[in-house]
């Protein structure tokens, strides 16, 4: 018996010495091509990392990290240098006045100003938004000074005269002190108004792209980015084909194929008054409001469809845009000199201005770079102490490139469905409202809508209080639960949703290993720049891969090609190629030696096989004093580097 007893526990010692082994091995480190990494179950001892992995997991929309600088549209990236040549001589006061004045010697004559009203320019149209008339002229004498000097009557004026006996016109606008009257009956100030009280300003800039903003504009976009009072939402989408889609939603929080009929094309149809704008319950509520949309052509509610009868808007610029003859880069000149009238002629009163640069833009994706000072003023200009603690600045494009070279790209279909969406709140916000600046900030990298847009201006004009309405969207002024968030919750069909389809790797496939370093070379590439931060700073070595994942757009969104008309609206059909191949993004989280750090990065990889990637790298863990060395001589380092 003794020997049994002796055979059974060598038995369980071999046992648990079989289990021991094989636990170990389950969660030892492997090593491959001299690279170490672990199992991500071995690594992970930090319980809120795993959280954080384990939430961001659960989000119901994996979007896209897309860089700017890409190989797909590097190519189209191309300088681009456009002058204003339209040159005004007068100018017209704040309080009213046109004012010439003869410079460099000129000799001016026979001035005459004549007035702009809207017109119906044939019984082909229904109303008065298409076409202009103008007054009777009114010839301005010289005072005894030599200026030419005139008190206007209405908001829009065309000037005539000679410069050396050379024929010259020029367009002003301005508001009349019979307009300020008007407008003022209805609003109240500031201090009377309930919700939030604050102006909001729309400054849109057509076919723009969260991408296309990095790569264009090297000023505006850094300061933004430095901002701690701006928040850049990294998942705005948008909602539809085209631009009236996309202000369907932020303005009347509805689909375009769910409006009343307004096309031109159709029988019956009727104006966009029918229309719900958030104008009218803004004007309920004592605020006024503007509306300037140069490139009056191609109009975002005249372009198909009937435009208004009354006016949508306090001060309404359509009849000033369709005036005069369209020159990009001068439009946006004067688009924000429209905008500054408006703001300071109504300082002390609440208003929403949406102003829209739709020339410069809409044809070539370079073309924004040339606005570049220009948007910046703006910013400066609402940084000024008199407006800087009562205004909300929102920078938008309404959809991203829809034509051209970079739209037949995966990435350039991406962007065309990621268009920028900034929003600058005045310094103390975050102080007066922190939860909803807490929201904000949790917003700007999940899945947002246009529609989210409508439904914070809603909540802006009930708040404290929730909106009492129903509608598509969620207000951003409240946290949006990203493992519930998706395209259609969002108001967002298939074929326009950005989000990814996510398929979990393993860590020990070959090109998740391949990926992981060459973002570990990438890393290294930066510091190694610059030959003193390569003297201060250790070289990174890949020390873990927590996780892996491949993402892959949808089906609707690589095959699709174009939008055409059916019963619905003018772009409501869809037309798809199947024969377009997927495309494939890995991403992969991991740590590095000797640091520790944890970095989550993204990369493409191309049909060679080659890793592209992604610039935007995302420490995920505290680095402390880590990067002392370099705090002030290289601060953009700081997430990377591990002082010798």
């Amino acid at each position: 018996m003794r020997w049994l007893r002796l055979l059974c526990l060598l038995w369980l010692l071999s046992f648990i010495v079989l289990i021991s082994i094989i636990w170990i091995n389950l969660h030892k480190k492997i090593e491959y091509n001299n690279w170490i990494y672990f199992s991500k179950e071995y690594m992970i001892d930090d319980f809120t990392e795993l959280q954080r992995i384990q939430k961001k997991n659960l989000s119901a929309c994996v979007l896209p990290s897309l860089n700017a600088f890409s190989q797909d549209v590097k190519r189209f990236i191309k300088p681009v240098d456009i002058k204003c040549s339209v040159k005004r001589y007068g100018k017209v006061t704040k309080d009213g006045w046109y004012f010439l004045m003869p410079l460099d010697n000129n000799i001016i004559s026979n001035v005459s100003i004549r007035y702009i009203y809207r017109h119906k320019p044939s019984k082909d149209y229904i109303n008065e938004d298409f076409a202009v008339k103008l007054s009777d002229p009114t010839y301005v004498s010289v005072d005894e000074k030599g200026y030419f000097k005139h008190k206007l009557e209405d908001d829009f004026i065309k000037v005539d005269f000679y410069v050396n006996d050379v024929y010259h016109f020029e367009y002003h606008a301005h508001i009349s002190y019979r307009s300020q009257e008007e407008f003022r009956k209805t609003a109240k100030k500031r201090k009377d108004v309930n919700g939030l009280g604050l102006d909001v300003v729309f400054l849109m800039i057509d076919s723009q792209s969260n991408a296309n903003f990095h790569r264009q504009l090297k000023k505006t976009t850094p300061q933004l980015l430095k901002d701690q009072n701006t928040i850049i939402l990294n998942g705005h989408t948008i909602v539809g084909d085209g631009t009236t889609a996309q202000l369907a939603a932020i303005l009347i929080g509805e689909h375009e194929k769910n409006l009343p009929e307004s096309r031109r094309s159709m029988p019956n149809s009727g104006t966009c008054d029918q229309f719900n704008f958030i104008f009218k319950d803004l004007h309920k509520a004592g605020y006024l409001t503007m509306f300037s949309e140069d490139d009056p052509q191609w109009n975002t509610f005249h372009y198909r469809l009937h435009g208004f009868n009354n006016l949508p808007t306090s001060w309404y610029l359509r009849p000033f845009w369709l005036a005069q003859n369209p020159s990009a880069k001068c439009d946006v000149e004067y688009n924000n000199i429209l905008l500054k009238t408006f703001t300071e002629v109504f300082e002390d009163f609440p208003k929403v201005s949406l102003v829209i640069n739709s020339a410069i833009g809409h044809n070539d994706i370079n073309a924004l770079q040339v606005i570049d000072d220009d948007i910046l003023e703006i910013i400066n200009y609402f940084k000024n102490p008199i407006r800087i603690d009562h205004t909300i600045l929102i920078i938008f494009g309404d959809h991203g490139a829809r034509v051209g070279e970079i739209r037949s790209t995966v990435q350039g279909k991406l962007e065309e469905r990621l268009p920028f969406l900034s929003i600058t709140l005045p310094p103390d916000f975050k102080i007066k409202y922190p939860k909803i600046f807490a929201a904000l900030k949790k917003n700007s990298n999940i899945l947002t809508s246009h529609f989210d847009i409508y439904a914070s201006l809603q909540h802006m004009l009930s708040y404290p209080d929730l909106p009492n309405k129903t509608f598509i969207g969620q207000s951003l002024f409240t946290e949006i639960d990203p493992g519930v968030r998706t395209c259609k919750n969002s108001g967002v069909e298939d074929h326009w949703c950005p989000c990814l389809n996510y398929k979990t790797l393993s860590v020990a496939e070959l090109m998740v290993i391949n990926v992981t370093q060459a973002v570990v070379n990438f890393i290294n590439g930066l510091i190694h720049k610059n030959e003193k931060a390569q003297t201060l700073c250790s070289n990174l070595t890949v020390q873990t891969i927590l996780s892996a994942g491949l993402k892959t757009p949808k089906n609707e969104v690589t095959q699709f090609i174009k939008t055409n008309r059916n019963k619905d609206c003018d772009s409501c059909g869809v037309v798809y190629d199947t024969s377009i191949a997927q495309k494939q993004y890995y991403e992969v989280i991991f740590t590095v030696y000797p640091s520790n750090g944890a970095f989550e990065a993204n990369a493409d990889v191309l049909t060679d096989n080659t890793i592209v990637v992604d610039p935007n790298i995302s420490r995920i863990n505290l680095y402390g004093n880590q990067s002392h060395c370099i705090l002030n001589d290289f601060p953009h380092l700081r997430p990377y580097c591990y002082c010798v």
